[in-house]
């Protein structure tokens, strides 16, 4: 989770500085090195027990990329709001 703030952190300063590349670049990185690579696989074989923080990370992911591609975040946030829904049931 530590790594997630520092990304967002990071994301808020690129933008700040108008630096959109980077801040998509920082973005790419952190879905790809550390949420694939690290989270998911980390999580695959406990998924009963790790799927909240899962769930945390690619929703919050979701609302990071929302600043980027908001057509399609739009619509990945809905199908997630709707999959926790029947989860819930």
């Amino acid at each position: 989770m530590a790594r997630f703030e520092q990304v967002k952190s990071n994301i808020v300063a690129r933008l700040n500085e108008f630096e959109f590349a980077k801040a998509t670049k920082e973005l790419y990185s952190w879905v790809w090195d550390d949420l694939a690579n690290g989270y998911l696989e980390y999580c695959k074989d406990k998924i009963s027990q790790k799927k909240h923080l899962l769930l945390h990370l690619i929703w919050e992911t979701i609302q990071q990329a929302h600043l980027f591609i908001p057509h399609i975040t739009s619509e990945m946030s809905q199908f997630l709001n709707d999959t926790l829904q029947n989860v819930k049931k």
